[in-house]
């Protein structure tokens, strides 16, 4: 019955997290890459606890945000997640994601959104409201957990993120 219950769990992961093989696979096109490098807005956005997989980027319920983020902090997190050397492309996890926090990158009508789960470096990335892919952030980690820290300074939870897992 365990070993069901688990199979289970790693196949509804693999339904709804597409393990990405490239950044164009990661984020559907050029398109929406273009819209992580050079944004007009990017706002953040703090997810409830247990903030399991949604099928649209707007479903998880948020518990502080929007907050503007600043440019500079933006073209640091735009340019982590646009190294193809940020990710570990041939790993797979037996986990069931839990996002914390959301990003919303926007380009005129155009929306690139990047929900992330610091609990087991998983991100997953929404064009114009989609789910487009998934993939293992732990070797930015570090980077990614210092500018979290700088986008949410007073969230207890963010701020006691650490470096490594």
């Amino acid at each position: 019955m365990k070993a069901a219950l688990i199979l289970l769990v790693i196949l509804l992961s693999a339904a709804h997290c597409q393990a990405a093989e490239s950044l164009d696979s990661l984020f559907g096109d050029k398109e929406a890459q273009s819209v992580v490098a050079k944004p007009t807005k990017v706002q953040a956005y703090r997810l409830a606890d247990h903030s399991f997989y949604k099928p649209t980027a707007k479903e998880y319920k948020v518990i502080a945000g929007p907050v503007a983020v600043d440019d500079a902090l933006a073209k640091s997190v735009g340019q982590l997640l646009l190294d193809e050397k940020s990710y570990l492309w041939d790993v797979g996890k037996a986990c069931d994601p839990i996002f914390g926090v959301r990003l919303e990158f926007i380009q005129g009508d155009k929306s690139t959104n990047v929900c992330f789960c610091f609990e087991c470096d998983i991100l997953q990335v929404y064009v114009d409201g989609k789910p487009v892919g998934s993939e293992d952030f732990d070797d930015v980690r570090p980077q990614l957990v210092k500018l979290m820290q700088k986008i949410f300074p007073e969230d207890k939870v963010i701020q006691g993120l650490k470096d490594k897992q």
